[in-house]
Formats: structure tokens, sequence, C-alpha cells
């Protein structure tokens, strides 16, 4: 798969509300809301753990809390990939997982604090990732 990512991502477990403002294809999914996790996040975007597969073009509202802000970040975005956890095949209800894109993030007004507590958590991780001993 060619990397596509404009920005590096930051691995992180965080709580998130998702609302499907728009499904093209299932129009039963629109308003249908939920909790779940993101996996890793961006500038531009993140990754969603999912106890149901979610169709590419399906519009979100997302609601991010980070511990690193003492705010909740809003943002839209599209969903741009997707797919199952094949490393357990065996289990009942396999993971999903989607890729989802911020829809015009730079006018959100909220995005110079997302931007600014993304870079602290990159460069805390690039930290920890050059000195192994912090991690123990």
């Amino acid at each position: 798969m060619t990397e596509k990512r404009l920005h590096p991502r930051v691995v992180v477990k965080a709580d998130i509300n998702v609302k499907i403002q728009s499904s093209p294809t299932l129009h039963e999914l629109e308003h249908h809301e939920y909790k779940t996790h993101v996996l890793d996040i961006s500038f531009g975007g993140l990754m969603l753990k999912l106890v149901e597969p979610t169709p590419i073009g399906i519009l979100l509202e997302l609601k991010i809390r980070l511990e690193e802000a003492d705010t909740d970040f809003w943002f839209t975005g599209s969903v741009v990939w997707n797919e199952s956890d094949v490393e357990k095949p065996h289990e009942s209800n396999p993971y999903h997982f989607a890729g989802i894109q911020f829809n015009s993030p730079f006018d959100n007004p909220q995005f110079p604090l997302w931007k600014e507590t993304i870079s602290k958590m990159l460069l805390k991780q690039t930290e920890n990732d050059n000195n192994p001993e912090r991690n123990e």
C-alpha cells in the first residue's frame, strides 16, 4: 500500500463520539451516534477502532477528547479507508478500522490548538522512541 499521509501520526488511545451526518450508500446509518476509540491521530485525520464496518465516503461529526488538552475538539471528516481485523478471524466480533480525513481542518477555529496539542504529543512520542529507558 502506498503511503498517502501528509502528516506524521501520534499513537494514542482516546475516546471519541461519532455521529454519522451523511451516508451516500446506506441512508439508514445517517444520524446514528456511537462512542469508540481513536488509535492514532495527526493534524489532518485519525484512525478509529470500530465494532461495525463503516463504508468509505460516510461523512462524520467527531467530538474528540484528549488527555493533553482541556477541551473537546470538534471536526467533521470522511471515511477514506476501512479494513477488518484479519489477524483474529476466529473471534465472533472482529474489530474494524477506519481512516478519517478531516474536512477543511484549517478552517476550524480550534485547529491552532489542535495543531499545538498534536505537535507536543509528537515531540513526546519522538523523545520516548529515542529513549527506550523512559518507557520502562
